[in-house]
């Protein structure tokens, strides 16, 4: 008969084999939330492509601020995005920023490392010959992203439910996203102190409207 009193001892090297285990998880676990957070702090971009932009047409009168919804797809090969989306009544503007990881694939056969100088993006609206290709715009960088602070002007939105931004490289569009919808959808946005400054920074470029 086994004695029912016998106590069983853990071997030394398997508690600190569980205990190494234990930490390693624990570090693990930091480690990943760490970096989740510090990839969703790259992917906002700084405050100068987030925040609204005052151009000079703008600030010639008294205009209402909206900020809209954003409508990104789940395509796995897509490589821009779009946020910050502000909507200005009267000076019909539309301004948000465009943004990609620089460590992606390339999208439709276009390699990542193309050269940034070398985009252009043209506002058009959907089912109709209209296009903008004049455009205030900025750009900044995070550790995994390129970001684009983009300004179209005096757009016409009768008749039209949706306008899309198109990235062009080389003469070819390579990418694109939803920068207004006709949704009925708009929150007043009440501008910061620093945002009822014109933007130096916003550099124009681009041909005239059509």
């Amino acid at each position: 008969m086994e004695d029912e009193n016998l106590i069983t001892v853990t071997p030394k090297w398997l508690k600190i084999t569980v205990k190494v285990v234990k930490w390693l998880l624990i570090i693990s676990a930091v480690a990943v939330i760490g970096w989740l957070t510090l990839c969703s702090i790259w992917q906002k971009g700084p405050k100068a492509v987030r925040r609204y932009s005052m151009t000079e047409n703008a600030a010639k009168e008294e205009n209402k601020v909206y900020t809209l919804n954003e409508y990104n797809g789940n395509e796995l090969d897509r490589l821009f995005f779009i946020s910050n989306i502000y909507y200005t009544k009267g000076a019909e503007q539309l301004q948000f920023t465009l943004r990609y990881n620089v460590y992606a694939d390339g999208y439709s056969g276009e390699p990542i490392n193309f050269e940034p100088e070398k985009l252009s993006f043209m506002l058009t609206a959907k089912g109709t010959d209209r296009s903008y290709s004049s455009y205030y715009v900025k750009t900044t960088d995070t550790v995994m992203y390129k970001h684009y602070k983009l300004v179209f002007e005096e757009i016409d939105f009768e008749g039209v439910d949706e306008y899309d931004v198109c990235v062009i490289y080389n003469g070819r569009t390579i990418g694109s996203c939803i920068a207004w919808m006709n949704d009925n959808y708009r929150i007043d946005y009440k501008l910061g102190n620093a945002e009822k400054k014109v933007d130096t920074d916003l550099l124009f470029t681009g041909d005239d409207v059509k």
